[in-house]
């Protein structure tokens, strides 16, 4: 993981200097992750996915978002990625260190709104960082500037209020998403400990 990012990032300097601030980025999240990995008992399928949408973002480098494969803008396959892996951690998290025999009817809801709020959040300050680089740096790639992946409609004009929305709803089809496969991993491993 750690070599892969840091390919893109030397990548990055060579072809677009802008996207050095997006690989420094994802190369903080990436130590953040390696830090917390074992307090917060990350596993390695959790660690898959945030790779996955480090990836879906780095990509970005080569020009895919102004692609639209199968149909979606690619812009909404990483926020999708981004939501599902930041709601993965925070279910992670949430379920291990906060179950409650006592309150088994409303912890594991309570668990799922919070992740999917959390992912939601986490979604929420990903645009306030793309409008102030928008708004300091101006027009450009990645995710300090406003780009191709930051355009809506037909007539390619800037719409932040449409991109913005879309990026958090995208975030939260993610934390969904991730919400629903977190619960039946724990329902289907509470499932397997019950038998033991």
């Amino acid at each position: 993981m750690y070599i892969t990012i840091l390919i893109l990032a030397l990548v990055s300097y060579e072809t677009s200097q802008v996207w050095m601030y997006d690989a420094l980025a994802m190369i903080t999240i990436v130590i953040i992750l390696t830090l917390l990995y074992k307090p917060l008992h990350i596993n390695h399928a959790i660690l898959t996915f945030c790779f996955i949408a480090i990836m879906f973002h780095m990509l970005g480098l080569f020009g895919f978002y102004s692609s639209e494969p199968l149909g979606l803008r690619y812009d909404h396959y990483v926020h999708f990625f981004g939501g599902l892996a930041v709601c993965m951690i925070a279910y992670n998290y949430l379920e291990r260190y906060h179950s409650n025999k006592k309150f088994k009817n409303i912890h594991r809801p309570a668990v799922i709104i919070l992740s999917i709020l959390v992912a939601m959040g986490l979604g929420g300050i990903v645009e306030m960082t793309e409008y102030v680089g928008w708004y300091v740096y101006g027009e450009g790639e990645g995710l300090f500037m406003m780009g191709a992946g930051d355009y809506e409609g037909p007539s390619a004009s800037p719409r932040e209020w449409i991109n913005s929305s879309l990026d958090q709803i995208f975030n939260t089809f993610g934390a969904i998403f991730a919400a629903i496969l977190m619960s039946i991993k724990v329902r289907y491993f509470h499932k397997i400990e019950s038998f033991r």
